[in-house]
């Protein structure tokens, strides 16, 4: 397929290289320009012959690698959680559950705009996961995904038992904090001057300031 016919244009036409020679790991490198590419003109859309010329790779490298398009999808998931995995560990231990909270949005949000073309895909593609991947990948997914969830579940239980959070509707709240923070992503892109932790600082303020209780509640500041 001649890449001067598509609407959709290669990443190697915008960043000016071939994204493997900038890469010391093929496999990753498939997988790095997998996800720009699949964010730019979709899964579906995107051939083997795209991939091909996006990476400077012919098709039998990268079924060395990948033995189909959708194990190269199923990369870019765990990529995500990989990268959030990386940012979760670094949390110390010992917190307060509201504390622990924020270290949590902090870590989601870091992961989410450190690979941002990772996450887009990882989203548009999210409701097709059990059409697109085999049964045992989509299986890995959805239990990466429940653990997580839960994860953030219990520090909001342990917030209300310790009578830090009001009695709230756990997994409401939970699915709120994942919606806002998954939306980053499009949003930050288009605004620069924010740092992530700005953006973090921003998401948990709006939901722990909402939940807490008066106990803990900050006193506001005096004014002369």
């Amino acid at each position: 397929m001649g890449t001067a016919q598509r609407d959709c244009p290669l990443p190697t036409q915008q960043i000016g290289v071939t994204i493997v020679n900038i890469a010391t790991d093929k496999r990753s490198a498939i997988v790095d320009g997998a996800a720009v590419l699949f964010r730019r003109c979709g899964y579906q859309a995107t051939t083997l012959a795209d991939l091909s010329d996006a990476t400077g790779m012919n098709k039998g490298s990268l079924f060395y690698f990948f033995p189909a398009k959708s194990d190269i999808l199923f990369a870019i998931y765990l990529a995500t959680f990989e990268a959030l995995d990386s940012h979760v560990d670094a949390i110390p231990g010992g917190l307060r559950a509201d504390e622990n909270l924020r270290a949590h949005i902090h870590a989601m949000v870091s992961s989410t705009l450190s690979r941002p073309d990772h996450v887009a895909v990882y989203f548009q593609e999210h409701q097709w996961i059990e059409r697109t991947l085999n049964a045992e990948q989509a299986a890995v997914i959805r239990s990466q995904e429940e653990f997580f969830t839960a994860r953030l579940g219990s520090i909001v239980e342990d917030a209300v038992a310790g009578g830090i959070f009001r009695d709230v509707n756990v997994k409401l709240l939970v699915t709120q904090i994942q919606a806002t923070v998954q939306s980053s992503y499009r949003w930050h892109l288009k605004d620069k001057g924010l740092a992530p932790s700005a953006i973090a600082d921003a998401i948990a303020d709006t939901f722990i300031h909402g939940v807490l209780t008066a106990k803990f509640q900050q006193p506001p500041p005096l004014t002369n």
